[in-house]
C-alpha cells in the first residue's frame, strides 16, 4: 500500500510529475561510430527561441551501442539517448531510444521564496473573556479548528525505488499502410495472403499484394526490458504483413508475436539470443521504414525465411569483426519439420569504416515441395547469403545482396543491387535492380518446363515528412522469360506498378 500510495503522489504531484517530461523530436541522426556521430533536436514545440539545434554528445567508453545527445537551452535542459540499430546493416546505424526528454531546472526555496508571492499568516488567539462567558453560560468551549497536516515527504530513497519499477523499459512501433495499381489490371481475388500463399494480385510481391485498393498492411509494438546484463524483448504485430510472417508450422493469425526472446550479454564481447527473433538472411527487413524501397526484393521473400526459434550466440572478435552461430527449428516454424534442426551462422567483416560484409548461411533438413518431388521427400534445404554495403559519400550508399538456395539437387540463384542517394535530410531516391534464374521452379513453386528468369527493377522516391514519418512513390516492373503473369485474362511475361505508401514508427 504504501508504494502505490507513492505513486500515486509521484504522478499527481505538479511539481514532480513536470520535472521530466518528452518534448520535441530528433530529427537528424548520422555518423557511423559515436565519436563521428551528429544528432540535431528540433525544439520548435518546446518554447524555446532556437527551433533546431546541434547536441552535444557523450560517448561511453565501454561500449558503442548506445550515447547520450544533450543540449542546455535557455529556459530547459534536453536529453536523448541514441542507440545502434539492430538491423540497420551500414545504413542509419543510429536511432532514437525512447524519447527526447526536457529537464525543468530545480529551484531552491530561497529562490522560490523570493519568486512567489507571500501570503499574510493570521494567528487567531481565544479571547479568555468570550470562553468564559461560553463556559457560564453552559455554551462549553469555542470548536477550534485544528491546522491541516502538513504534505506527506517524499524521500529519495521512495523516489528511487517507483524510478527503478519503471526503468529499463523501451517502446518501438509502426504503422505501415500503401495504395498499389498493377496496369496490367489484376483480377480480383478473395485469398488470404498466407505464408503458403504469399502471392495474390501483384505476382511475386511478398506484402504490397493488392491492386487498386488501399490497404492497411502492418502494426508493430516491440517492448523490451532492461535488468543489468538481460534484456527482454516482446515483439508484436498486427495485419495481412504478419499473417505472411507468421509460417508455416505456427500459431498463424493476424495478430502475432514476431519475436519473442531473451538477450544475456555478459560482456561486450559475448551476446546470447533464445527465444523467437527474425533472420541473419538478407539485406532486407520486415519494417518497411528500414529498407531503402518500399516493396520487398523477390530475394527477401522466395530465397531466405522471415524468423527462426532457438538459440543463438555472438562473438565480438574485434570492432571491425563479429561471428554468430545459431541452432533453429527450421524456418519460420515453432517446431521442427523432420524433428531434426537447422544450423547456421554469419561472420560480419567491416574491413574499412565505408565497407561491411556479411557472410551468411544455413542449413538443415526440410519436406522438398511438391512441384519437384511429389513423394515430399526429406533432403537438406541450405542457403548461402552474401551482403555488401559500401558508403562511396555522406550521401550516395551501394548494396548488394547474392543468394544461392538449395534443395537436394534443386536450385535458385538470384542477386539485387541497390544504389541510395540521400538529397538532403528529407528526400532519397533509391533505384533497385534484380536477375532471379529460377531453373528447376525451386524458388517460385512453379511447374514450368526448364524454370524461368525473372528480371525486377523498381525505383523508389522517399520524402521524409518528418524523422518518423515516411512516403515513398514507387514503380516496379517485373519481367520473366516465361508468361507467369496475366493481363486482362491473357498470359503475359510483364507486370508493372505504382505504388503509394506511408508509414509512421516511433
Amino acid at each position: 500500500m504504501r508504494n502505490i500510495a507513492l505513486i500515486t503522489l509521484l504522478f499527481s504531484s505538479p511539481v514532480l510529475a513536470s520535472t521530466l517530461e518528452p518534448c520535441g523530436e530528433v530529427s537528424v541522426i548520422s555518423g557511423e561510430t559515436c565519436e563521428s556521430s551528429s544528432v540535431k533536436f528540433d525544439l520548435s514545440k518546446c518554447n524555446e527561441k532556437e527551433s533546431v539545434v546541434l547536441a552535444k554528445i557523450s560517448c561511453s567508453k565501454t561500449s558503442n551501442d548506445e550515447f547520450t545527445a544533450t543540449h542546455r537551452g535557455p529556459k530547459h535542459n534536453y536529453r536523448a539517448v541514441i542507440e545502434r540499430k539492430s538491423s540497420g546493416w551500414g545504413k542509419n546505424e543510429y536511432e532514437l531510444k525512447g524519447k527526447l526528454w526536457r529537464h525543468l531546472r530545480a529551484q531552491s526555496v530561497s529562490q522560490r521564496a523570493q519568486t512567489e508571492p507571500q501570503k499574510d499568516v493570521v494567528v487567531a488567539e481565544k479571547p479568555v473573556v468570550e470562553t468564559a462567558a461560553r463556559e457560564l453560560a453552559g455554551l462549553g468551549a469555542p470548536v477550534v479548528v485544528a491546522p491541516p497536516a502538513p504534505p506527506t515527504q517524499v524521500s529519495d530513497e521512495d523516489i528511487a525505488k517507483v524510478v527503478n519499477l519503471f526503468s529499463g523499459f523501451t517502446f518501438k512501433g509502426s504503422v505501415d499502410a500503401y495504395y498499389s495499381y498493377n496496369f496490367n489490371s489484376a483480377p480480383l481475388t478473395t485469398a488470404t495472403p498466407t505464408a503458403l500463399n504469399t502471392q495474390s494480385q501483384n505476382k511475386y510481391h511478398v506484402f504490397d499484394t493488392y491492386h487498386d485498393d488501399l490497404q492497411f498492411a502492418y502494426a508493430r509494438l516491440q517492448i523490451q526490458k532492461v535488468t543489468g546484463p538481460v534484456t527482454t524483448t516482446l515483439d508484436l504485430a498486427y495485419g495481412p504483413t504478419m499473417q505472411v510472417v507468421s509460417g508455416f508450422k505456427t500459431d498463424a493469425g493476424q495478430v502475432n508475436a514476431k519475436q519473442v526472446y531473451a538477450t544475456y550479454k555478459p560482456n561486450d564481447k559475448w551476446t546470447i539470443d533464445v527465444g523467437r527473433f527474425t533472420t541473419h538472411l538478407g539485406y532486407e527487413v520486415i519494417e518497411s521504414q528500414d529498407n531503402w524501397n518500399y516493396s520487398r526484393s523477390i530475394l527477401f521473400g522466395y530465397f531466405v525465411p522471415f524468423w527462426h526459434q532457438g538459440a543463438k550466440v555472438s562473438y565480438a572478435a574485434s570492432e571491425k569483426l563479429t561471428v554468430m552461430a545459431l541452432a533453429t527449428d527450421g524456418w519460420n516454424n515453432l517446431y521442427a519439420d523432420t524433428k531434426q534442426k537447422s544450423y547456421g551462422g554469419q561472420i560480419a567483416w567491416l574491413p574499412t569504416d565505408s565497407l561491411s560484409l556479411y557472410f551468411n548461411g544455413i542449413t538443415g533438413s526440410a519436406a522438398t515441395p511438391t512441384n519437384l518431388d511429389a513423394s515430399g521427400a526429406v533432403k537438406a534445404r541450405t542457403v548461402y547469403d552474401f551482403i555488401s554495403v559500401y558508403k562511396a559519400t555522406s550521401k550516395l550508399t551501394f548494396a548488394l545482396n547474392a543468394d544461392l538456395y538449395q534443395i537436394g539437387n534443386f536450385s535458385a540463384t538470384g542477386i539485387a543491387a541497390y544504389a541510395n542517394y540521400r538529397f538532403d535530410d528529407e528526400w532519397a531516391l533509391t533505384p533497385r535492380l534484380e536477375f532471379i534464374n529460377d531453373r528447376d521452379n525451386l524458388a517460385f513453386a512453379e511447374t514450368l518446363s526448364n524454370g524461368q528468369e525473372v528480371t525486377s527493377l523498381t525505383l523508389t522516391l522517399e520524402n521524409r515528412l518528418t524523422p518518423n514519418a515516411v512516403v515513398r512513390l514507387e514503380g516496379r516492373r517485373d519481367q520473366s522469360t516465361q508468361d507467369v503473369f496475366t493481363r486482362d485474362g491473357s498470359a503475359v511475361n510483364s507486370q508493372t506498378l505504382g505504388t503509394l505508401s506511408f508509414t509512421t514508427s516511433f
